[in-house]
């Protein structure tokens, strides 16, 4: 027997449940452990998910089998729907679930300070990409941290080395091409927020490039670590996560069994590794596990479907299609019909199929919408349906569905208006830039603050050059979205030059720099930093910050039931749709198009890449409604905007008149943010 010292360090496989077939699939593939998500507050809303009532069978089932049951409530929550959290909470909390999955800093402390048996656990959507992120999150009252996925090994050692919290990573499935909770793209074009569970994929979808072919330049490869497993379990990682809430029962038996066996069986991973490129999705990468300079992320430009690649239909009539492939189906099995432009295909059961010489002919059982070009991909089979479990034996958990003072609760942890509405204020501006060549354009220019957001060689040289006696708006220094691990030192000492210069003003990002360093630093949240209800607000005062930014892709009944005078509202900006660590295929300063028509360039920020959209957010001439309801501190980007003397007099000139620039978007301003 092995003595503890060299006795093998348990780690959790940690498997997704979409359906009530998947979370039995992932139990009998070998799972430890199995997360799935509720109808609301999850980042997979358009999976099937569970009920509470089916989770009052399913949670003691699990127990019996020593699985344990986490559940995502991993978006943000508006002002409005924390009632309705509260009892979501309040039913998980009496049925004993054993870990919920939180994004919203709102619903954590109110999973905090009403409900502290259900234990937490920072979605990777809160971004969590370093040590002082983790122990902010330790701080907050999280029992783990789920990783970014965008960290090497080394990075991710390095975090395990500190940590006082449990620490997840993702080892396998799909990848976003943005940061987690950074993506904003889909809730532009469309109101359909990746950050509420409605992500509609705009990185899968094809582009343009000025007049060339329309490629895939942003739709990632799937991750796969399987040969990194020792050494995440090496490192102290606590549990190996496996993406796939949306994905089929034969990709999650196929991948579960495989990370089961890799943890049980190191020497079989070689294998393992070739087996899973037949897992039903997409090609594979490790990312950056092994390095900033590893394999390709990004698929391959004309190939962004997931499964196994069918062949193009050929032709399309009513229910049926015909496909150039040699490759034989069978009743049952699924089919995805993936349209050239790159938007969301379309699903199918095959009903029935015929080979006619090097085609197939495909049945369905209902009219498919296909067109000749469209890919085809295998994404499951019907063969070797697992039989249903015996649960005759498990007594479900009596729950009550509502909680008696669920108002009560939200009152508790919500502040009061800091102003009644209609009482408007000074409306204060503040100018944010991201170029030096904007300050001598700006000093002159009648604001209360600057928001400096240069990169780093740049926000050096600022702080070398301030001189605090001379007059003028107040400076606040801006970190960049994701601090790596190995450049938190130099961050840590920029911010102290900055203060032995007088500047102790941050804009915070993310909770990887929330934290303030001593009482004289100040610091604000940024629009990324998200803040959609009271509670949120909240709980930033209460980890010292002095602020917040509302998000760009709020709505404005929102906006007005959770007003407040330490909020700045974004009145201009050249959105960000995606914050990346990878690099995709279109270089920086590339103009790209859509299927739609709609228009985009890419940028290069803090080693970072962007795609930002042409039509810029615009709200001047809504100014005076949100005066009314109590918020009345602006913000002007110049973010992404060439900088010129005659751009900024006119941006200027259209927000004191309160007009709306020229070709601008509201946003979700006044359709609802979905």
């Amino acid at each position: 027997m092995a003595s503890p010292a060299t006795a093998p360090r348990h780690v959790e496989l940690l498997a997704p449940a979409g359906t009530l077939d998947a979370f039995h699939a992932a139990i009998d593939a070998g799972a430890d452990a199995v997360y799935c998500g509720l109808g609301q507050f999850n980042a997979r809303l358009r999976a099937r998910n569970l009920t509470a009532k089916t989770l009052s069978y399913l949670v003691p089932y699990a127990h019996s089998r020593s699985v344990k049951v986490y559940i995502t409530l991993n978006t943000l929550i508006k002002q409005q729907e924390l009632e309705a959290a509260v009892h979501t909470l309040f039913q998980l909390e009496q049925i004993g679930v054993d870990g919920i999955i939180v994004q919203d800093l709102g619903l954590a402390a109110l999973a905090r300070a009403r409900f502290p048996r259900l234990a937490m656990h920072a979605s990777t959507q809160m971004g969590t990409h370093n040590s002082d992120g983790v122990a902010l999150a330790a701080r907050m009252g999280m029992r783990r941290a789920i990783l970014a996925r965008e960290l090497t090994l080394e990075e991710i050692q390095t975090i395990c080395a500190s940590s006082s919290i449990e620490l997840e990573v993702f080892v396998h499935g799909a990848l976003c091409y943005s940061l987690s909770g950074s993506c904003l793209a889909s809730s532009f074009l469309g109101g359909q927020s990746g950050n509420r569970g409605r992500c509609t994929q705009v990185c899968r979808r094809k582009f343009r490039c000025g007049e060339g072919e329309g490629h895939y330049f942003f739709s990632p490869r799937d991750f796969s670590a399987m040969l990194f497993v020792p050494r995440l379990i090496d490192a102290g990682v606590s549990s190996l996560k496996i993406e796939g809430r949306m994905r089929s029962l034969a990709y999650l038996r196929t991948v579960v069994t495989a990370y089961r066996q890799a943890i049980d069986m190191p020497a079989s991973i070689p294998q393992l590794v070739r087996d899973l490129n037949d897992d039903f999705g997409r090609a594979k990468t490790t990312l950056f596990l092994g390095g900033l300079d590893g394999t390709a992320t990004v698929c391959d430009p004309s190939d962004p479907g997931t499964g196994i690649l069918l062949g193009p239909v050929e032709d399309a009539q009513n229910r049926e299609i015909v496909v150039g492939t040699a490759r034989a189906l069978s009743p049952g099995d699924n089919v995805r019909i993936q349209p050239l432009d790159g938007f969301e295909g379309e699903a199918l059961k095959v009903v029935s199929c015929r080979v006619e010489g090097a085609m197939l002919r495909i049945a369905f059982g209902a009219p498919v919408s296909a067109r000749r070009g469209d890919v085809v991909y295998l994404i499951g089979t019907g063969r070797g349906a697992a039989p249903a479990p015996d649960t005759s034996k498990v007594q479900p958990v009596r729950f009550s569905e509502f909680h008696p003072d669920a108002r009560g609760v939200v009152a508790s942890v919500c502040p009061k208006a800091s102003r009644a509405p209609g009482i408007p204020r000074e409306p204060s501006l503040v100018l944010r830039i991201d170029s030096p060549a904007w300050l001598p354009l700006v000093n002159s220019a009648e604001c209360d603050a600057l928001i400096v957001a240069l990169e780093r060689a740049d926000m050096e040289a600022f702080i070398r050059g301030f001189d605090r006696t001379r007059p003028g708006p107040a400076a606040i220094l801006a970190f960049p979205p994701f601090i790596p691990e190995g450049e938190r030192a130099v961050w840590h000492t920029l911010r102290q030059r900055a203060a032995e210069a007088g500047l102790h003003w941050w804009m915070a990002p993310s909770v990887n720099v929330a934290e303030a360093p001593s009482a004289d630093a100040r610091t604000t949240g940024d629009s990324t930093l998200w803040c959609l209800n009271r509670a949120a607000q909240k709980a930033l005062t209460g980890l010292g910050l002095r602020g917040f930014t509302y998000s760009m892709e709020d709505d404005f009944p929102n906006l007005r039931a959770a007003a407040s005078h330490s909020g700045m509202a974004v009145l201009f900006a050249h959105v960000p749709l995606f914050v990346s660590r990878m690099q995709p295929l279109a270089p920086p300063g590339s103009q790209l198009t859509d299927a739609r028509g709609d228009d985009f360039f890419t940028a290069a920020r803090h080693g970072l890449h962007y795609l930002i959209g042409n039509q810029p957010l615009c709200l001047f001439q809504k100014r005076e409604k949100l005066l009314q309801c109590g918020i009345h501190r602006f913000v002007l980007d110049l973010s992404f905007v060439e900088p010129r003397a005659e751009t900024l007099r006119d941006l200027l000139d259209c927000y004191n008149r309160g007009v709306k620039v020229e070709g601008s978007t509201m946003l979700n301003f006044k359709r609802e943010l979905g």
